[in-house]
């Protein structure tokens, strides 16, 4: 849920400036709690961030291309964790393993996710930005 509002914040709100700083919050926090090496979801969000804020201005605001962003996004997400894991040596998991067994049902959940949150979040965030 933090990368998909991280993302359809950047591609709805693109004036804002405090995106940045959120996903570095965002990516201190689930390393508090989830991965327990700091710093690498606090890179990886706002690497993220910035490389959807490159690819903004040339991607339609229609829902099939945001999506196709938001699956790039967690795709690249999942494989810099691993790449980070590997290079620490706190992963043995091979490449094949990965893509069944972690990036698969991850892209799954979170393509469930977008369906049912991005109608309402983008929404939410054009009013937002019109007022």
């Amino acid at each position: 849920m933090t990368l998909l509002s991280l993302v359809l914040v950047v591609v709805f709100v693109p004036q804002e400036n405090w995106v940045m700083p959120i996903a570095i919050g965002a990516g201190l926090i689930t390393d508090f709690f989830y991965t327990g090496i700091l710093g690498v979801n606090t890179f990886i969000l706002p690497l993220i961030v910035f490389l959807v804020t490159q690819v903004r201005p040339i991607v339609p605001r229609r829902w099939l291309f945001v999506w196709a962003v938001f699956v790039i996004a967690v795709t690249i997400s999942e494989v810099a964790s691993y790449v980070v894991a590997m290079m620490l040596g706190s992963t043995t998991a091979s490449v094949g393993a990965l893509i069944t067994q972690h990036i698969a049902p991850g892209l799954t959940v979170n393509i469930i996710l977008f369906a049912i949150m991005y109608y309402v979040l983008s929404r939410l965030l054009v009013k937002l930005t019109q007022d």
